[in-house]
């Protein structure tokens, strides 16, 4: 079986696509919902105006390319650049946190983004 592999890379390729694809799919589904409201508290320092902070809103948005650019926290850095790819793959889908402050008027709601595949903050929404 090795040696057929290693005579037709076209297997190989195949194989890496199917690995990829899978964990994409389950870096999608299976969320751990309170693994992410504690990301997203630990990004915002524990802010002392978010209301019950265990209780965010955690789901699955798809981003569009535009709004990529408007969220991603600027970082010069190669593993950003893996971060960026992993999220294409993905298919621009991110994990949405959304944590309510009690001054929502002025501050707003907290929302922060995660690349599911990698688990790393892709950016926040600011209130305009």
């Amino acid at each position: 079986m090795l040696g057929a592999l290693k005579k037709n890379p076209v297997w190989v390729t195949l194989l890496l696509l199917i690995i990829v694809a899978a964990y994409t799919v389950i870096s999608t589904t299976s969320i751990s919902e309170k693994g992410y409201v504690n990301r997203a508290l630990n990004e915002v320092d524990y802010n002392k105006h978010i209301l019950n902070s265990q209780n965010g809103e955690v789901s699955v948005t798809s981003l569009d390319g535009k709004r990529i650019k408007e969220l991603f926290v600027p970082k010069p850095t190669t593993f950003a650049k893996i971060n960026r790819i992993a999220l294409w793959i993905n298919g621009n889908k991110a994990v949405r946190v959304l944590l309510h402050t009690d001054n929502e008027g002025l501050q707003g709601p907290i929302t922060v983004y995660f690349n599911p595949m990698t688990k790393q903050v892709i950016g926040y929404d600011v209130l305009e």
